[in-house]
C-alpha cells in the first residue's frame, strides 16, 4: 500500500472517463485494469463514467471499485455531455482526481470541476486515431481549446514517449510535469501455450475494424505474400463497421478463401491470447496508436510482429522479433511479412510491462502530487503565520 507522509491511510481516488466496461476499447481496458489493482492495494477507488442509455445509469461495486454510471447526452453522438458530472466531482471527498482520456466533453467538465473544487488532478491522454477526415482535421483546434485546462493539471501522462512528447509540444505543457507510463499486459498473454517448433503460416491482424487500423494494408499484401510463401493465410481479429469493405477487398484480390474474420467477446482474454498465439506473425498497421495494448499483448505471446512506423507502434522495435515498416509501402509490408514468416518461431518470449507495473507507477505519481500539495500548503501556512 502507498504510504503518504505521516499518514498510512489509503488514498481516495476518483477516476473519470467517458466509457467503461462492458464497453470495449483501449482506454476502457486501461481504466478497468488500473482501478481494480489500486483497489486491491487498499485504496478507495471510484470510477465515474457516462452512459447514453438512461436505463444503464446506476451505481455498482465491481471488483472492489465503486462504478457510478451517469447519463450523458446526446444519445446518438459521442460528445458525452454529462450535466451531473460537475457536482459529483465538486462534492466528492477525493484526495486526487484522475481524468482518463481527453476526446469527449467529459474531460473538460472533469478538469474544470476539479480545479474549481480545489482538487488536484492528473490527466492521462489515451489519444487515438480516427477514420473520419473531419474529426482528424478538427483535432488541432480541439487541442488548443483544451490546453489551458490540461496545463493546470498537476501531472500529465502519456502511455508512450511518442504521446507524451506530442502533447507537450501541441499543448505547450511543462515537460517537468509530463511522464510516460505504459499500458500493461495481462497474465493470459504471457502464459498462453505456444509451440516454438510448429509453424502454421498464419498471419493475424488485430484491432477494431476501421479504416485507420490498416487491416486493408495487410489484405493488399496477402496475394504476393502467398505467392512467395505458399499456404500463408490471414486471420483478422476484431469487430467494427469496416468488415464489409475488408471482405470485399479480399474477394476482389482473389484471397477471400485465405482470409478468416473472427470476433472475441469482450473480457475473454484467454481466448484472445489463444487466437493470437496461434499465429506465426501478427501485423498491426494502424495509422495512429498512442501505444496500442494489442501490440504489447502480441509481443507477450512470443509471436513475431510487423508494425507500422510513424506513431507509438515504432517503440515496439525495442523488443526482439518486431519489424517496423512504412505502412503505406505495400512492397515493404510484403517483404517484412515474408521475412517474418520464414524465420523460426522465437524460443524466448520478450519481457513486457504488466498492469501491476502500471499501478505501481501511477501510485508513485499520486504520492508525488500529494507531497507537492502538502508542501505548498505548509508554505502558505508559514507565510500566513509570519504575516
Amino acid at each position: 500500500m502507498l504510504q503518504r507522509q505521516n499518514d498510512a491511510r489509503s488514498l481516495r481516488v476518483l477516476m473519470v472517463c467517458a466509457r467503461f466496461p462492458p464497453y470495449i476499447g483501449g482506454t476502457e481496458a486501461h481504466v478497468s485494469e488500473l482501478s481494480t489493482r489500486l483497489a486491491a492495494r487498499g485504496h478507495e477507488v471510484t470510477v465515474v463514467t457516462t452512459v447514453l442509455d438512461p436505463s444503464e445509469a446506476n451505481e455498482q461495486v465491481e471488483r472492489g471499485v465503486v462504478v457510478r454510471r451517469v447519463r450523458a447526452y446526446p444519445r446518438r453522438a459521442d460528445l458525452h455531455i454529462a450535466p451531473t458530472l460537475h457536482g459529483l466531482i465538486r462534492d466528492s471527498d477525493a484526495d486526487i482526481v484522475h481524468v482518463q482520456g481527453y476526446h469527449t466533453v467529459v474531460a473538460p467538465l472533469a478538469m474544470n470541476a476539479a480545479a474549481r473544487a480545489g482538487l488536484p488532478y492528473v490527466v492521462t491522454f489515451h489519444s487515438g486515431g480516427h477514420s473520419s477526415r473531419l474529426r482528424r482535421a478538427l483535432r488541432p483546434t480541439h487541442h488548443r481549446l483544451l490546453a489551458p485546462l490540461v496545463q493546470r493539471a498537476q501531472r500529465v501522462i502519456g502511455v508512450s514517449e511518442f504521446e507524451r512528447d506530442f502533447f507537450v509540444r501541441r499543448m505547450s505543457l511543462d515537460p517537468g510535469r509530463a511522464l510516460t507510463i505504459t499500458n500493461g499486459v495481462s497474465e493470459e498473454f504471457k502464459s498462453v501455450e505456444r509451440s516454438v517448433s510448429t509453424k502454421t503460416g498464419l498471419i493475424a491482424a488485430i484491432g477494431r475494424l476501421e479504416h485507420y487500423k490498416g487491416h486493408h494494408r495487410v489484405i493488399a499484401a496477402l496475394p504476393e505474400v502467398r505467392r512467395r510463401v505458399p499456404g500463408a493465410r490471414l486471420r483478422v481479429i476484431g469487430d467494427g463497421p469496416y468488415e464489409g469493405a475488408l471482405r470485399a477487398l479480399a474477394d476482389q484480390l482473389g484471397v477471400g478463401g485465405a482470409v478468416e474474420f473472427t470476433k472475441v467477446p469482450y473480457g475473454d482474454r484467454p481466448l484472445l491470447a489463444e487466437r493470437m498465439a496461434e499465429a506465426d506473425v501478427i501485423a498491426i498497421l494502424s495509422s495512429y496508436e498512442s501505444q496500442g495494448i494489442a501490440g504489447l499483448e502480441a509481443v507477450a505471446t512470443g509471436a513475431r510482429l510487423v508494425v507500422a512506423d510513424g506513431s507509438a507502434l515504432s517503440e515496439l522495435r525495442r523488443f526482439d522479433g518486431v519489424c517496423v515498416v512504412p505502412r503505406s509501402d505495400t512492397g515493404h509490408v510484403v517483404d517484412a511479412l515474408v521475412r517474418q514468416l520464414r524465420l523460426p518461431r522465437q524460443q524466448q518470449r520478450p519481457g513486457v510491462p504488466t498492469w501491476d507495473d502500471t499501478a505501481t507507477q501511477v501510485e508513485a505519481v499520486y504520492a508525488d502530487v500529494l507531497a507537492d500539495r502538502h508542501g505548498m500548503d505548509r508554505s502558505a501556512a508559514e507565510v500566513a503565520c509570519a504575516s
